[in-house]
Protein backbone atom coordinates (compact mmCIF):
# COMPACT_ATOMS: atom_id res chain seq x y z
CA UNK A 1 0.00 0.00 0.00
CA UNK A 2 1.23 3.43 -1.25
CA UNK A 3 0.76 6.36 0.91
CA UNK A 4 1.67 9.97 -0.01
CA UNK A 5 1.24 13.36 1.29
CA UNK A 6 0.54 16.20 -0.42
CA UNK A 7 2.70 18.26 0.80
CA UNK A 8 5.71 15.16 0.99
CA UNK A 9 4.83 14.55 -2.88
CA UNK A 10 5.16 17.99 -4.06
CA UNK A 11 8.50 18.49 -2.05
CA UNK A 12 10.01 15.24 -2.68
CA UNK A 13 8.82 14.92 -6.42
CA UNK A 14 6.20 11.85 -5.43
CA UNK A 15 4.89 10.83 -9.25
CA UNK A 16 1.75 9.84 -8.44
CA UNK A 17 0.33 13.37 -8.91
CA UNK A 18 1.61 13.72 -12.09
CA UNK A 19 -0.38 12.80 -15.19
CA UNK A 20 0.61 10.37 -17.68
CA UNK A 21 2.45 11.11 -20.71
CA UNK A 22 -1.43 9.68 -22.19
CA UNK A 23 -3.16 12.62 -20.34
CA UNK A 24 -0.88 15.31 -21.05
CA UNK A 25 -1.06 14.23 -24.85
CA UNK A 26 -4.59 14.29 -24.95
CA UNK A 27 -4.98 18.00 -23.48
CA UNK A 28 -2.49 19.29 -25.42
CA UNK A 29 -3.98 17.39 -29.03
CA UNK A 30 -6.78 19.70 -28.43
CA UNK A 31 -4.95 22.92 -29.26
CA UNK A 32 -3.85 20.90 -32.91
CA UNK A 33 -5.94 21.56 -36.22
CA UNK A 34 -9.09 19.15 -36.03
CA UNK A 35 -7.31 17.00 -38.74
CA UNK A 36 -4.41 16.17 -36.72
CA UNK A 37 -5.32 15.73 -33.44
CA UNK A 38 -5.13 11.90 -33.71
CA UNK A 39 -1.61 11.75 -35.24
CA UNK A 40 -0.84 14.78 -32.71
CA UNK A 41 -1.96 13.28 -29.22
CA UNK A 42 -0.17 9.67 -30.15
CA UNK A 43 3.03 11.45 -31.14
CA UNK A 44 3.19 13.80 -28.15
CA UNK A 45 2.62 10.83 -25.78
CA UNK A 46 5.04 8.92 -27.36
CA UNK A 47 7.90 11.41 -27.13
CA UNK A 48 6.90 12.32 -23.76
CA UNK A 49 7.16 8.68 -22.89
CA UNK A 50 10.61 7.81 -24.90
CA UNK A 51 12.23 10.94 -23.83
CA UNK A 52 10.31 10.54 -20.02
CA UNK A 53 9.75 14.01 -20.02
CA UNK A 54 9.56 15.36 -16.28
CA UNK A 55 6.60 14.86 -13.79
CA UNK A 56 6.70 18.71 -13.58
CA UNK A 57 6.56 19.32 -17.15
CA UNK A 58 3.80 17.01 -17.51
CA UNK A 59 1.67 18.99 -14.88
CA UNK A 60 2.62 22.51 -16.21
CA UNK A 61 1.69 21.30 -19.60
CA UNK A 62 -1.46 19.64 -18.66
CA UNK A 63 -2.55 22.75 -16.85
CA UNK A 64 -2.31 24.57 -19.75
CA UNK A 65 -5.02 26.76 -21.04
CA UNK A 66 -3.79 28.07 -24.76
CA UNK A 67 -1.73 27.13 -27.33
CA UNK A 68 -0.39 30.04 -27.25
CA UNK A 69 0.72 29.52 -23.26
CA UNK A 70 2.69 25.70 -24.14
CA UNK A 71 6.13 28.04 -24.07
CA UNK A 72 5.09 28.88 -20.28
CA UNK A 73 6.22 25.46 -19.46
CA UNK A 74 9.94 25.59 -21.62
CA UNK A 75 11.90 25.91 -18.03
CA UNK A 76 10.70 21.53 -17.27
CA UNK A 77 12.12 20.98 -21.14
CA UNK A 78 14.80 21.35 -23.64
CA UNK A 79 15.03 23.96 -25.62
CA UNK A 80 14.28 21.23 -28.75
CA UNK A 81 11.26 19.72 -26.95
CA UNK A 82 9.56 23.27 -26.96
CA UNK A 83 9.96 23.47 -30.56
CA UNK A 84 9.27 20.55 -31.50
CA UNK A 85 6.09 20.30 -29.51
CA UNK A 86 5.13 23.51 -30.87
CA UNK A 87 5.34 22.26 -34.46
CA UNK A 88 3.00 19.70 -33.24
CA UNK A 89 0.41 21.61 -32.05
CA UNK A 90 0.74 24.08 -34.89
CA UNK A 91 2.14 22.39 -38.02
CA UNK A 92 1.96 25.50 -40.04
CA UNK A 93 4.90 27.09 -37.90
CA UNK A 94 7.42 24.73 -38.81
CA UNK A 95 7.97 26.20 -41.60
CA UNK A 96 8.24 29.78 -39.91
CA UNK A 97 10.31 28.25 -37.21
CA UNK A 98 12.59 26.70 -39.31
CA UNK A 99 13.07 30.05 -41.55
CA UNK A 100 13.28 32.00 -38.44
CA UNK A 101 16.41 30.20 -36.78
CA UNK A 102 17.86 29.91 -40.67
CA UNK A 103 17.17 33.87 -41.15
CA UNK A 104 20.91 35.64 -40.92
CA UNK A 105 20.11 38.57 -38.05
CA UNK A 106 19.21 41.70 -39.47
CA UNK A 107 21.71 44.11 -39.89
CA UNK A 108 22.61 46.84 -37.75
CA UNK A 109 21.24 50.32 -37.72
CA UNK A 110 23.25 52.84 -39.85
CA UNK A 111 24.97 55.04 -38.18
CA UNK A 112 23.55 58.66 -37.58
CA UNK A 113 25.48 61.25 -39.54
CA UNK A 114 28.27 63.14 -38.20
CA UNK A 115 26.99 65.80 -36.35
CA UNK A 116 28.96 69.19 -38.43
CA UNK A 117 30.51 72.16 -37.15
CA UNK A 118 27.91 75.03 -37.15
CA UNK A 119 29.54 78.57 -37.34
CA UNK A 120 27.19 81.49 -36.14
CA UNK A 121 28.11 84.55 -37.50
CA UNK A 122 25.82 87.88 -36.82
CA UNK A 123 25.75 90.81 -38.95
CA UNK A 124 24.42 93.82 -37.43
CA UNK A 125 21.86 96.38 -39.12
CA UNK A 126 25.13 98.49 -40.59
CA UNK A 127 26.96 95.56 -41.59
CA UNK A 128 29.10 94.82 -38.96
CA UNK A 129 30.16 91.10 -38.19
CA UNK A 130 30.98 89.48 -35.21
CA UNK A 131 31.30 85.79 -34.21
CA UNK A 132 30.67 84.71 -30.44
CA UNK A 133 30.04 87.99 -29.58
CA UNK A 134 33.28 89.42 -30.95
CA UNK A 135 33.55 91.85 -33.65
CA UNK A 136 35.37 90.28 -36.57
CA UNK A 137 37.29 92.15 -39.52
CA UNK A 138 37.15 90.85 -42.67
CA UNK A 139 40.66 89.13 -42.69
CA UNK A 140 39.65 87.22 -39.08
CA UNK A 141 36.70 86.61 -40.82
CA UNK A 142 38.44 84.34 -43.48
CA UNK A 143 40.79 83.18 -41.00
CA UNK A 144 37.97 81.46 -39.35
CA UNK A 145 36.06 80.13 -42.48
CA UNK A 146 40.09 78.93 -43.24
CA UNK A 147 40.52 77.05 -39.85
CA UNK A 148 37.39 75.55 -39.65
CA UNK A 149 37.20 74.21 -43.26
CA UNK A 150 40.51 72.52 -42.12
CA UNK A 151 38.77 70.91 -39.55
CA UNK A 152 35.12 69.96 -40.66
CA UNK A 153 34.86 70.57 -44.49
CA UNK A 154 30.90 70.31 -44.32
CA UNK A 155 30.57 73.08 -41.55
CA UNK A 156 27.74 74.51 -41.69
CA UNK A 157 27.84 78.52 -41.60
CA UNK A 158 24.40 80.57 -40.10
CA UNK A 159 24.63 84.06 -41.12
CA UNK A 160 21.98 85.68 -38.46
CA UNK A 161 20.91 89.09 -39.28
CA UNK A 162 18.91 91.82 -38.34
CA UNK A 163 16.04 92.39 -39.56
CA UNK A 164 16.75 95.79 -41.07
CA UNK A 165 20.08 94.53 -42.61
CA UNK A 166 20.34 95.35 -46.26
CA UNK A 167 21.03 92.23 -48.79
CA UNK A 168 24.45 94.01 -49.97
CA UNK A 169 25.78 94.05 -46.21
CA UNK A 170 25.41 90.35 -46.30
CA UNK A 171 27.21 89.29 -49.10
CA UNK A 172 30.75 90.09 -47.92
CA UNK A 173 30.32 87.08 -45.01
CA UNK A 174 28.63 84.63 -47.56
CA UNK A 175 31.32 85.39 -49.86
CA UNK A 176 33.65 84.74 -48.39
CA UNK A 177 32.70 81.70 -46.53
CA UNK A 178 32.19 79.96 -49.69
CA UNK A 179 35.15 80.97 -51.20
CA UNK A 180 37.14 79.42 -48.07
CA UNK A 181 35.23 75.90 -49.22
CA UNK A 182 32.35 76.36 -46.62
CA UNK A 183 29.11 75.78 -49.10
CA UNK A 184 26.27 75.29 -46.49
CA UNK A 185 25.73 78.62 -45.75
CA UNK A 186 22.17 79.69 -44.44
CA UNK A 187 20.18 82.71 -43.34
CA UNK A 188 18.23 83.51 -40.44
CA UNK A 189 16.80 86.67 -38.91
CA UNK A 190 17.49 87.86 -35.17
Amino acid sequence: MRRCWIVIALLAGCDATAPSCDDVASELAHFAPRSSRASASAAIGGACEREAWPAEARRCLKWVERRSRVHTCSSQLSEKQTDWLTKQLDPDLEHDLDALKNEDPPPPPPEPPPEHETLTIDIGADGTTSFGGRPMSGDELDALFKTTVGVDPQAKVVLRVAATTKYDSIMPAMDRAQRAGLHDVSFETK
